[in-house]
This record gives structure tokens, C-alpha cells and sequence, in this order.
């Protein structure tokens, strides 16, 4: 498995990427991923479902593009997406799978926006369509989204 710096290495800032910080233990990795990403030549982005993982790189870097990681969670009545006010994103990205349509509907009357992962068939198009200002997608080809 190839380090993380040497991804970017090969890829060389040819490619955007979107870096998702997974991590309880927030701080040194956050601190370790921000000085690879700033020698990055390419454009970036950093997710992650931790509110406080994007509030560091906010305390870092007010310039990163930080998006909030979220989804409809059943099993529980709390949303990620309640904690914008710590992670203070540019950018939710929300499960497109049993979508909380209303959650969608306030966080877009707040502005922000919204980017649904992860689509991988054409069921509910037109209502996704409504609610996601764009979409992660995986075996689609581009012809169903003209």
C-alpha cells in the first residue's frame, strides 16, 4: 500500500483530490496531513465525518476547502450535520442511501452546498437532482447525467 505522500507524489497536481480524515484522535494527524497537503501543487480538498478535523484545519489554514461528511443516520437521532457551527464547512457531503430529504432542505435554506455520495445506478435521478448540487458516482457512465 503506497504512503499518502507518495500518492501525491505520482499523481503531481495533475488532480484535484479529496483527502477524508478519518481519526478520533484528531490532532496529530491533522497536523501531520496539513504539512503533506501544503506542499501539494494540485488543488485539494479535506472531508471528514469529525467535526473537529475540519475545525483544526480551519485553525491551520483558513484557506482549505473543508467539507462536512454526513448522512441520514437511522439508528440515532443526532445528524453530523448539527455540528456545522464547530467544523464550519464549505460544503456538506451527504449519503445519497434513505437521504433525510428535510435535513437536505434546511441545510440548503442555510446556503451551503450540497454534494451526495455515493450514486451508482440511475434510481431517483430526478429527485437527487432536486436536492444535490452534484454527486460522487461510481459505475455510471457520463451519458446518464446528460
Amino acid at each position: 500500500i503506497p504512503l499518502f505522500i507518495d500518492v501525491l507524489k505520482e499523481i503531481d497536481g495533475k488532480i484535484g483530490v479529496m483527502v477524508e480524515v478519518k481519526s478520533m484522535k484528531v490532532r496529530k494527524l491533522v497536523e501531520r496531513v496539513y504539512t503533506i497537503l501544503k506542499d501539494y501543487k494540485g488543488e485539494y480538498v479535506v472531508v471528514s465525518f469529525n467535526p473537529y478535523v475540519l475545525k483544526l484545519f480551519r485553525k491551520l489554514d483558513k484557506s482549505i476547502i473543508r467539507g462536512q461528511l454526513s448522512y441520514s443516520y437511522k439508528d440515532s437521532k443526532i445528524n453530523k450535520a448539527l455540528f456545522n457551527f464547530i467544523s464550519k464547512p464549505h460544503f456538506i457531503s451527504y449519503g445519497i442511501e434513505n437521504c433525510d430529504y428535510k435535513v437536505l432542505d434546511k441545510m440548503r435554506k442555510k446556503g451551503y452546498f450540497i454534494i451526495g455520495w455515493t450514486y451508482r445506478n440511475n434510481e431517483n435521478k430526478e429527485q437527487l437532482i432536486k436536492f444535490y448540487d452534484n454527486m460522487i458516482v461510481e459505475h455510471i457512465e457520463l451519458r446518464e447525467f446528460k
